[in-house]
């Protein structure tokens, strides 16, 4: 299982950090400081990334929750949901390509 860096993320503009600091300690979503600037990705673009991944660790979390919902408790579409959920802890864990 993978590691992750805990807490919560906030988005700020195009960084990505802990709420407790001002330092962009998960990421920039921002071309420019990989020297990919020629992307021509907007602010906008680039912002709606930021909140994205500032979201995946409560996005992990619900479908961890969601994985363990009986798959016999519920009818085909949601099951079908549950193990979408179950896939995407899989490969947000490393437990699956």
């Amino acid at each position: 299982m993978s590691e992750h860096t805990r807490g919560q993320w906030i988005a700020v503009g195009a960084w990505v950090e802990h709420p407790d600091d001002d330092v962009a300690d998960i990421c920039s979503c921002d071309p420019a400081t990989i020297n990919q600037e020629h992307l021509g990705r907007g602010d906008s673009e680039i912002c709606a990334n930021a909140r994205l991944i500032a979201a995946a660790p409560d996005l992990l979390e619900v479908c961890r929750r969601l994985s363990h919902v009986s798959l016999f408790a519920v009818d085909e579409d949601v099951a079908s949901i549950i193990m979408l959920a179950l896939d995407t802890v899989q490969k947000a864990t490393g437990e699956k390509p």
